[in-house]
């Protein structure tokens, strides 16, 4: 790309680097939005989660299972072989439903909301169930 200068229709020179649509800049770095929910628990799987955190296993268990069936059954009916990127990207968003689903179910019973930090150790233990070694 060259450092032209052109006209614009009112006469002032432009440098095409000074346009938006030549700018070296991206547009995810200038976005300021908060994060959601899913963008939490997303970062809490993908981040190193702390082995002192209490986390429920009769519960990691019973979503692992749930996340393991519906895992299954979507590559299933894809009928494409999924590599095991696309299929821990499939994985993780099968679990961050799964949670979101308990804490609306929890909610819901009249059950105390569970921490963000204890949400984030579930959603790695049963990510970690699911894809690594468990534990």
């Amino acid at each position: 790309m060259t450092l032209e200068r052109t006209e614009s229709p009112t006469g002032t020179a432009t440098r095409l680097a000074e346009l938006p649509l030549f700018s070296t800049s991206s547009p995810l770095e200038t976005h300021s939005d908060p994060p959601n929910r899913v963008e939490t628990l997303s970062r809490g799987i993908a981040a190193v989660s702390s082995p002192n955190r209490e986390v429920d296993w009769t519960l990691v268990a019973a979503l692992r299972a749930q996340a393991s069936e519906q895992l299954s059954q979507a590559v299933a009916a894809d009928r494409a072989r999924l590599n095991k990127t696309a299929q821990e990207e499939l994985g993780r968003s099968i679990v961050l439903d799964l949670i979101e689903s308990n804490l609306a179910d929890r909610a819901n019973a009249g059950a105390t909301a569970l921490p963000v930090a204890e949400q984030d150790a579930l959603a790695r233990a049963v990510f970690d169930s699911l894809f690594r070694l468990g534990r």
